[in-house]
């Protein structure tokens, strides 16, 4: 509504009707203003304050618990994990080693 009285009031100054323009062109700007002041920047401050920063909090709250989770998994497998791991792998390889003896010797023995 503003554009418009505005377009008129310069409209109106350039085929010299400056007497008219000034009201239309005072009339503009008060009217963009209090547009702006009462309903552009409320609502520009509402979408800001209740739906970018509760995105951006929910957001920082999904990656913090996201690193949360990752570096608990990383310290669970790293320090319990993977030294069971690798204690049961050996384990396992010593069992079957001394069962690949054993079953040798008693091949050798009965001449399998």
């Amino acid at each position: 509504l503003a554009l418009p009285l505005y377009n008129t009031a310069v409209y109106l100054k350039s085929i010299g009707y400056q007497y008219l323009a000034l009201p239309l062109y005072n009339a503009a700007m008060c009217l963009g203003s209090t547009c702006y002041e009462y309903l552009i920047l409320p609502v520009y401050n509402g979408v800001l304050y209740f739906v970018v920063h509760p995105a951006a909090w929910l957001f920082e709250q999904a990656v913090a618990g996201i690193m949360f989770v990752s570096e608990t998994c990383y310290t669970i497998l790293y320090y319990l994990v993977f030294p069971v791991y690798k204690i049961l792998s050996d384990l396992i390889q010593s069992v079957l080693n001394a069962l690949s003896r054993l079953f040798r010797a008693i091949s050798r023995i009965f001449g399998v």
